[in-house]
Order: C-alpha cells, then structure tokens, then sequence
C-alpha cells in the first residue's frame, strides 16, 4: 500500500456545509517523499491531521473576528452619519 495517499487528511475530513471551502488545502507530496512503515505512517497522518484542524479553528477565528469588526465598522459609519446630519441642520 503507498503511504503516501495516508498522508492526505483532506480526503478524510468532512467538509462543512455552507462554509467557504477555500481554507481547505491538499497536500502534496514530491515523489521522492520516503514511503514510511505503516505505524510512521498513522503517527504522521495523526500530526498532519491535528495541525489542519488547527488551522481551520484559527481561520474560523479570523472569520469571526472580521465579520464582528465589519459589524462595529457599520455602526460607527452610522454614528458619523447621524453626526453629520446634525451638523448639516444646524449649519
């Protein structure tokens, strides 16, 4: 069996739904990559799969911290608007 193909987390993870899939990547791996005895194997597809759903939650993070600063953004703007306006009717 090629280990290699053991190496790709992204065939066995689920996608999510509805969610942006461009966080999602593959790895490839040069033909001349070792092959690696079948425990190496699961003990490095274990790794590769931990730190890609790492990645993920930390991209998930981002996501949410920028869609909460994007709402903040719009408030603000709103605020200045309503300023302005005042200033606008005052003058």
């Amino acid at each position: 069996m090629d280990s290699r193909k053991i190496l790709d987390p992204s065939d066995s993870i689920s996608k999510v739904p509805g969610k942006k899939q461009d966080h999602h990547f593959r790895f490839h791996f040069p033909q001349s990559y070792p092959l690696l005895s079948g425990c190496d194997a699961v003990s490095d597809y274990q790794v590769t799969l931990k730190a890609e759903l790492e990645i993920r939650h930390i991209h998930d993070k981002m996501d949410h911290l920028l869609s909460h600063q994007w709402d903040r953004l719009a408030q603000i703007q709103e605020i200045q608007f309503d300023l302005l306006t005042e200033i606008g009717r005052r003058g």
